[in-house]
């Protein structure tokens, strides 16, 4: 969680401490420290960030909220939004997948899928084949697809399969979950053809503290389709990758 620090590290230093704790208002709870010290220290963990100065530690209960806080009372300073202040997301990450599916025991399958790239967006809803049988209601409550609608309304397994092939052959789709490749591999197993690319995570694409402090300004509800959850990571990564730049943080 060593970014997370650093860009806490990186307010304080910009704001100063005492307005950056009082920017943060009720999101920060202090308390007696066991010593004294002279210099701010940062430490993150899970969700949270403990901050230790002078004689008291800080407690920062949620990192996304802290992050938003923050680099919103920035904007209003400069009087320009994030993009303005910093152009353009410097993430190396430029397609991100998601899939639903139909529950997670060992015989789900996907249900759909959405993509999110820099031309636009790729979404499908994914009909059964013959052997998907499992059905979990839990897992409809969630994403809202009905098998019936699947039937009525979803791409044959082997369309959606050459969709994705012709359009993102020799590219890496980037997904915040790792099982998305087991539904990749699902799907490509009942269209009986092999991807042209390749499904990874955000881990994978830029290292553990990067993706731990994307995963922490993830939003907390999400819209559990597939596109709208595609759209969440993207907007979040980018966000990130413009904070980073706006605290002059190297990526």
């Amino acid at each position: 969680m060593k970014i997370v620090e650093q860009m806490v590290l990186r307010f304080a230093d910009i704001l100063g401490f005492d307005l950056m704790i009082a920017v943060l208002g009720d999101s920060v709870q202090a308390s007696p420290g066991d010593r004294y010290s002279s210099s701010i220290q940062a430490l993150a963990k899970k969700d949270r960030v403990s901050i230790h100065y002078r004689d008291q530690i800080y407690h920062i209960r949620s990192i996304h909220r802290v992050l938003s806080i923050l680099t919103n009372y920035l904007s209003l300073q400069h009087r320009a939004d994030l993009f303005d202040l910093v152009g353009a997301s410097t993430s190396p990450i430029t397609h991100f997948v998601d899939f639903e599916a139909s529950g997670i025991a060992p015989d789900s399958y996907p249900v759909e899928i959405a993509v999110v790239h820099p031309g636009g967006e790729y979404q499908a809803l994914i009909k059964p084949v013959r052997y998907w049988q499992h059905w979990s209601y839990d897992a409809q409550d969630m994403h809202q697809i009905s098998r019936d609608q699947l039937m009525a309304e979803g791409k044959p397994a082997a369309t959606v399969a050459q969709e994705l092939n012709e359009l993102f052959a020799g590219l890496y789709l980037v997904s915040d979950a790792g099982e998305d490749s087991y539904w990749l591999e699902a799907l490509y197993e009942a269209a009986e053809l092999d991807p042209t690319f390749a499904v990874t995570t955000v881990e994978q694409t830029v290292g553990p503290e990067h993706a731990a402090a994307i995963y922490y300004q993830m939003p907390v509800a999400r819209g559990h389709r597939a596109l709208a959850d595609a759209t969440a990571l993207r907007d979040t990564v980018e966000r990130h990758y413009r904070i980073m730049r706006l605290l002059d943080i190297n990526v």
